[in-house]
């Protein structure tokens, strides 16, 4: 058994208010994303971790920082290449690329590429499914903290399900939120989801 401590990275200004995709985009924290990682910190400070990773983006390294002095960073943990859509918000979006966007938010088997020419929802979900079941194997009976972005921790947790690839923001992800995932050999069970009670400010 292994519990997946699933974290997305704290607020940008690309995210702000769910504004612009950011995707590959290699943005910072801003100043109230580093005060919600410095809150979840205190929050996780009581639990005993075994393994740390994090997204090789900066806005996810940031967040790790607050969490543990030593991680190991994995491409599989990059968030979904949007391609074109990058930058761009959901209005623009579909005003841009209407075709593109319409397929992308009907689509049942997730073969659709963001952006034209990004990658699929499928293609994701592969990558992220490798790492965690390496690291199930790699570290049973331990606790793994992941900090990783939106759309990848939705589309993992969409494949686990066997949920329509359409229906990924079901699965709700806030900024420094902590979805808990124990994984066995006969399967897997969701204990949390877009956790944040430990953010003392909302707005």
């Amino acid at each position: 058994m292994t519990i997946f401590y699933l974290i997305r990275h704290g607020e940008t200004e690309h995210n702000a208010n769910d504004n612009a995709y950011c995707g590959r985009t290699d943005v910072q924290l801003n100043n109230k994303g580093h005060r919600q990682s410095k809150m979840l910190s205190e929050k996780l400070a009581g639990i005993d971790f075994s393994a740390f990773y994090a997204s090789p983006l900066t806005r996810a390294k940031q967040t790790m920082s607050y969490l543990a002095r030593d991680y190991s960073s994995d491409e599989r943990l990059l968030e979904i290449d949007f391609g074109k859509w990058e930058g761009y918000t959901k209005e623009e979006i579909n005003e841009k690329f209407s075709k593109n966007w319409n397929q992308w938010q009907t689509t049942e088997v997730g073969d659709v590429k963001a952006g034209e020419h990004g990658e699929t929802m499928l293609e994701a979900y592969v990558r992220i499914k490798l790492l965690i079941d390496e690291l199930s194997t790699e570290y049973p009976q331990s606790n793994v903290m992941i900090v990783a972005h939106n759309t990848i921790i939705r589309l993992l947790l969409t494949g686990l399900f066997e949920a329509k690839w359409s229906k990924y923001r079901s699965f709700k992800c806030g900024n420094t939120s902590v979805a808990v995932l124990k994984t066995e050999a006969n399967g897997f069970e969701l204990l949390k989801i877009n956790d944040d009670g430990h953010l003392l400010e909302k707005d």
